[in-house]
């Protein structure tokens, strides 16, 4: 059996054989919402976009913006792909900010864990074990989220660089006590953003420029929107008008960003490909985006860079990727050092494979 919410993941990881999928999305409404605790739970079927709507109204955020929020993710489809946007380096992912869910297993259990109170340390943490699971433990059928403040001022500078110098230049930033909540290049460029105060922010970006010099630009709010929606569109392609594209996340030690970048150019330049290499350089996470006509391409670029990546530790997810290049390539590369023991709680959740089969094949 299959699970989906919007249905804005599904060609994550390995194409599931499901002969039944379940839709959660009319599991969409807000369950409890306590602004005064910033604490907040939803059913798994609503959209994170339209939590961010119920809870601006007070002021207050999701602290997370992966770009499949603009696409109709829900909260559960967030949740059980753990995904991340640029502001992860300041607030991490899904599994830093959720508190709680509930759950129902594949033997009809329902389970609760977690609750409001953000330091509920009673019973086992099924919450965050679900975080990432691509829908193979349970059906999240709803969660609780802590939640931040909308900041007073939002930032964002430009600065014109490759990918060595943009690591050096964020590394100084951010060793300097300058907070950003996000760093990200893409296309030789490296956006930078701060936020706060207005005076904070304004200050921020002065001292920021200051330190890195050269053609440093401040983005108005129309220049900083449009920046970063581009810069989403690389590791979340529209699924029907983009299908010569595969996506291959990777994710390494932030010291190794920049070799992760260089060769994903190299070697699909080397393929007759077109490269887009989006990097978040205080983190090591790493998205390459690879068109071309050839499906062989696609599949030699994937399997090469994959190789670098788990050379230096790392490891990719395929997020986007046409149909007919599933039976050229595996998902996933080289199982984890953990895969025993994702494989035994895959074995006491679902004993007998009946959710998602398929997805982290061939691991389990």
């Amino acid at each position: 059996m299959g699970v989906s919410g919007a249905g804005t993941a599904q060609c994550w990881g390995g194409m599931t054989n499901a002969q039944t999928l379940l839709r959660t999305h009319n599991l969409d409404g807000v369950l409890r919402y306590e602004p005064a605790d910033m604490t907040i739970q939803v059913g798994a079927g609503m959209r994170v976009a339209d939590l961010q709507a119920v809870v601006a109204e007070h002021g207050q955020r999701l602290a997370i913006d992966t770009a499949r929020i603009d696409q109709g993710a829900t909260i559960g489809g967030l949740l059980a792909t753990a995904d991340q946007g640029p502001m992860q380096l300041a607030f991490g992912g899904p599994r830093d900010l959720v508190i709680g869910a509930g759950l129902v297993l594949m033997d009809g259990q329902v389970v609760r864990s977690g609750g409001h109170v953000i330091k509920n340390v009673a019973g086992y943490d099924l919450a965050r074990m679900v975080c990432g699971s691509l829908g193979t433990l349970a059906v999240i059928t709803d969660a609780t989220f802590r939640l931040h403040p909308v900041p007073a001022a939002t930032g964002t500078m430009a600065l014109e660089v490759g990918i060595d110098e943009a690591v050096i230049c964020a590394r100084a930033i951010a060793q300097a006590g300058l907070h950003p909540v996000a760093a990200e290049w893409f296309s030789g460029r490296l956006l930078i953003r701060f936020e706060g105060t207005q005076t904070g922010v304004q200050d921020r970006l002065t001292a920021a420029a200051k330190l890195v010099g050269g053609a440093v630009g401040t983005l108005d709010a129309t220049e900083a929107n449009a920046e970063w929606k581009q810069h989403a569109t690389i590791a979340n392609p529209n699924q029907q008008s983009e299908a010569h594209t595969t996506v291959v996340r990777g994710l390494a030690r932030p010291t190794d960003v920049t070799s992760l970048v260089q060769q994903a150019n190299r070697i699909t330049l080397e393929q007759e490909a077109l490269p887009t290499v989006a990097a978040a350089v205080l983190s090591g996470r790493v998205d390459l985006k690879v068109d071309a006509v050839i499906l062989s391409s696609h599949a030699a670029v994937v399997t090469r860079w994959r190789r670098h990546v788990e050379n230096l530790g790392g490891s990719t997810i395929l997020r986007h990727r046409s149909d007919e290049l599933t039976d050229l390539i595996s998902a996933w590369g080289a199982p984890p050092s953990a895969i025993d023991a994702m494989r035994a709680v895959k074995a006491a959740f679902d004993p007998d494979h009946l959710l998602e089969p398929g997805r982290f094949d061939p691991w389990f």
